[in-house]
């Protein structure tokens, strides 16, 4: 198993794949050295805390700098998840949202479809019809209500003799609490009861 090593991991006692998850999840998430040790320690490895800052010491500049390469710079243009404004005048503000809300009472009462159709076209949210209806097709297929946005199929793998894989079954859940619970066991074992009734 030495050999085969990548020279970056010789010497260490525990696979290279447990030392680059852990230092991710220190990375990536919130978690305390002692929080990634009770959760290896869920998972049957036995590791200390302070192995898990020797290999992050270690291996967090290198993930860095190998990762920096890989990255796509943005453009002049790119877009965030969230959108922060600062308000600056909040009279000014409460003004404005309070005569688009005068707005649409006005067309609320009135029924004025073209200003109906105006407001959307400047404030709504724009999407892609076509790509809309590809979706609400696939949902069709697999026989499932559109809101199951977000469940994820469980894949079942069947394996050879040999250890290959045979075939994959898609099982989607009939019901999204027992996925999120199936889900949770994976971290909980005492969720994983709950998950198959």
């Amino acid at each position: 198993m030495t050999k085969n090593r990548p020279a970056l991991f010789r010497g260490r006692h525990f696979e290279d794949g447990i030392i680059l998850l852990c230092v991710r999840w220190y990375l990536r998430y919130s978690l305390s050295y002692r929080d990634l040790k009770e959760i290896t320690a869920e998972r049957g490895l036995s590791v200390d805390h302070v192995t898990i800052w020797r290999w992050v010491q270690r291996f967090a500049p290198i993930l860095n700098q190998r990762l920096r390469r890989e990255l796509r710079r943005p453009n002049h243009s790119w877009r965030v998840d969230e959108t922060y404004v600062r308000v600056a005048d909040y009279q000014k503000m409460r003004q404005g949202v309070g005569m688009l809300l005068a707005e649409l009472m006005r067309i609320k009462a009135e029924g004025d479809y073209d200003a109906i159709k105006a407001l959307v076209d400047k404030y709504g949210v724009h999407f892609d019809s076509a790509l809309r209806d590809q979706v609400l097709e696939r949902y069709r297929k697999l026989n499932l209500p559109t809101y199951f946005a977000g469940v994820n199929a469980h894949l079942v793998a069947s394996f050879k003799q040999s250890g290959e894989i045979d075939k994959v079954e898609i099982h989607y859940w009939d019901d999204p609490a027992k996925q999120y619970l199936d889900y949770g066991a994976m971290w909980d074992p005492s969720l994983n009861r709950e998950a198959k009734k």
